[in-house]
């Protein structure tokens, strides 16, 4: 169980922190990664020690919480502290291995001028890089109207649902320029054009703190940068790697994905 002083001090309460997984949820998404689907997560807001990578020796702590009451019986189930919710959490066979597989796992950078960790976000070995997620105008259930259609409103959000979608709107269009692209590759090409080394990481885990200031946590310094693959000006079509599309029949559906029959 993660106990954090700096809360018991400054708070008097004790405060700890688990994740949900579910092993059939994340089975199914390395399915579908292994059928041409790229998928991109958002790393959670625990903002503690959660996502390590299953190699890590911490992986398999748990703690006993109490999930249900039958009458006067409490049923306790166990919850991994330090693995990242699903779909997050989804990886199969081992980190560092060959076939190891995971899914593009997002954290979120704050507002502060040195690109800092927003407090909402978790951290760990788990994440793959970090992205704005702060103060992100998005939709939303509340707020201000929306200029296009008065009935849909606009607002201000902050977490790693706000910095995961950023990701995968650029590996959008890197998926249109790359229609084989597999999950794997896309980390690597996510990766390959990150900034790195500019996130500040004070390589203290948390616990012991201090409270307001998180480090990495064994996740790589990838700032996520958006690389120019297109001239600014002049014609933008044929691509430069039009060659690698195909020359006949249809672009999609996308050669390596297997469409399974419905039973």
């Amino acid at each position: 169980m993660q106990l954090f002083k700096d809360y018991i001090d400054l708070y008097g309460v004790i405060l700890y922190f688990y994740t949900i997984q579910d092993a059939a949820a994340e089975a199914a998404i390395l399915d579908g990664a292994n059928e041409g689907i790229i998928w991109c997560a958002a790393a959670g807001n625990q903002y503690n020690e959660a996502g390590m990578v299953n190699t890590s020796p911490d992986f398999d702590n748990y703690m006993n919480v109490a999930a249900f009451v039958i009458g006067t019986v409490v049923i306790y189930a166990q919850r991994f502290h330090n693995r990242l919710p699903t779909p997050a959490a989804a990886q199969r066979n081992n980190f560092g291995d060959p076939d190891y597989e995971q899914i593009c796992v997002v954290g979120n950078i704050g507002t502060l001028i040195n690109e800092q960790l927003s407090l909402t976000s978790s951290a760990g070995s788990k994440v793959n890089m970090w992205a704005p997620g702060e103060n992100i105008m998005s939709s939303y259930n509340s707020g201000v109207s929306d200029p296009r259609n008065a009935s849909f409103f606009l607002n201000k959000l902050t977490g790693t649902s706000m910095a995961s979608p950023q990701v995968a709107g650029i590996l959008s269009c890197v998926a249109e320029q790359y229609p084989n692209m597999t999950q794997a590759e896309a980390i690597e090409y996510i990766e390959y054009f990150c900034e790195q080394g500019i996130v500040p990481d004070l390589g203290i885990p948390l616990p012991p703190g201090p409270v307001s200031y998180f480090g990495l946590r064994g996740a790589p310094n990838y700032f996520l940068n958006y690389y120019q693959d297109r001239p600014i000006l002049g014609n933008t079509w044929p691509q430069k790697r039009s060659w690698i599309r195909p020359t006949s029949g249809a672009v999609y559906p996308r050669a390596n994905q297997q469409y399974r029959p419905v039973q």
